[in-house]
């Protein structure tokens, strides 16, 4: 095992860890966050990112994938603040065992979805050949990529072309 692969497997554990100590409900909000984020973005970023351009001195791209920053972000926060008031009933006695083991399952999948998109996009970057080796050296990376690229159709092209603003 490689130090890559050490730490994506720390950095995983911890997304467990954090799923099964707050619970499937803020778990699973974590994924339908990052999947609305996601959504709301890349249908409402190129809007925004017209309005914006003209303050970015006319970059486009650099504006679209603000928007699509500031939106996710603000999506993220509103689902949850909504999940907060559903994982009050999910802190009943009776279900608290059954929410925190699945919040820990629900913790693996999100931490999949969200390292695997950064992966996914740090090979978009001009990080040199050794990133790029030592990636495909990885046990885990070449799966968690993969497993972030299922979000790729959700997010707009402006992002996923992100190399062009360098």
């Amino acid at each position: 095992m490689s130090l890559c692969d050490l730490i994506l497997f720390i950095i995983l554990l911890g997304f467990v860890w954090f799923g099964f100590w707050y619970g499937l409900v803020q778990s699973l909000g974590g994924i339908i966050s990052l999947l609305v984020g996601t959504i709301f973005a890349s249908r409402l970023s190129a809007g925004l990112g017209k309005m914006i351009a003209p303050i970015l001195g006319g970059h486009q791209n650099l504006a679209v994938m603000i928007s699509f920053i500031l939106i996710f972000a603000l999506t993220h926060f509103i689902v949850a603040l909504l999940l907060k008031l559903v994982d009050r009933f999910f802190r009943l006695p009776v279900l608290s065992t059954f929410n925190r083991i699945l919040g820990g399952v629900f913790g693996l999948l999100e931490g999949a979805f969200f390292i695997g998109l950064i992966l996914y996009f740090s090979t978009k970057f001009p990080l040199g050949a050794n990133w790029l080796k030592t990636l495909s050296d990885s046990i885990f990376a070449p799966h968690l990529i993969r497993f972030g690229e299922i979000l790729l159709p959700l997010i707009p092209d402006a992002v996923k072309n992100i190399k062009s603003l360098i």
